[in-house]
């Protein structure tokens, strides 16, 4: 008869709510590791760990219903986890990305036409694969791609090896950015990305595995969103957070604005592994 020792349980947040039956970014308490919920998932700083046990006792006490795999031996909160697939290369990788090459197809290209401007990008994207030489890259670039529709905000529709292959483009066009604008804007923006590429070393193979410098990279992205998003509030009267879904997913659903959601999903990797 086969055997197997189950260890652990990996999928993005649809998954762990749907099938697993853990909290989603809907109900009053939204997370199996720690206390955020509806009245404070914008601070997740003022949230705190809970146990395993006190998780479990909480749901079965107010009736929520957990999949029958979670009662196994052995299974505890620990064992789940958010995929580093959905969570950053299609999550805030293709969010980073999309905004970053919004604004330097604004700011960085000339051309009559912003299909012009997209042209001269598309060829600093064909160098910068010529230089590192991803397993992955994209065939084409269009403006869809990168913003859908006018009203939404910028997320690079793109496949999570693709968007991987181009996240170390963040930190080249973000400081050609800064060095345009020299504001205070375009320093978050490059700072922002100088810290994610650095988050994404650290908590990948190409570091040791390095959990307190990993959630000081997440705190330090954190206080870059929150500077963004009090910058689109100034900037825009009609501003407001009311919108925005407290859901594990990046630079989520808010006009043409950064704000905070961005890492809340990142935390739990660095918390969690």
């Amino acid at each position: 008869m086969p055997r197997g020792l189950f260890t652990q349980l990996r999928g993005d947040c649809e998954f762990l709510h749907q099938v697993l039956g853990l909290p989603g970014w809907r109900t009053l308490s939204m997370c199996c590791w720690c206390t955020a919920g509806l009245p404070n998932w914008r601070d997740f700083r003022a949230c705190f760990p809970i146990t395993s046990g006190e998780f479990f006792s909480s749901a079965a006490r107010d009736g929520h219903y957990l999949a029958p795999l979670l009662s196994c031996p052995g299974i505890t909160t620990s064992s789940i986890l958010p995929d580093w697939l959905h969570t950053v290369d299609l999550g805030v990788g293709c969010s980073l990305l999309g905004q970053v090459l919004w604004e330097a197809l604004e700011a960085l290209y000339h051309g009559d036409s912003r299909q012009e401007r997209l042209d001269k990008l598309w060829q600093d994207v064909l160098m910068h694969y010529k230089a590192c030489k991803p397993p992955s890259s994209l065939d084409c670039l269009t403006l869809q791609m990168i913003r859908r529709r006018p009203h939404e905000v910028p997320w690079l529709k793109c496949k999570a090896g693709e968007c991987r292959g181009l996240q170390p483009l963040l930190l080249t066009l973000s400081s050609r950015l800064h060095e345009v604008h020299r504001s205070d804007h375009s320093q978050k923006v490059l700072d922002l990305c100088s810290t994610f590429l650095a988050l994404v070393k650290t908590c990948t193979s190409e570091e040791c595995y390095n959990q307190d410098k990993a959630e000081e990279l997440v705190l330090s992205s954190y206080d870059l969103d929150l500077g963004l998003e009090a910058e689109e509030k100034a900037s825009q009267p009609a501003y407001s957070v009311c919108g925005v879904k407290p859901q594990a997913s990046p630079f989520d659903a808010l006009g043409h604005g950064w704000h905070e959601g961005a890492w809340a999903c990142l935390s739990l990797l660095d918390l969690h592994g």
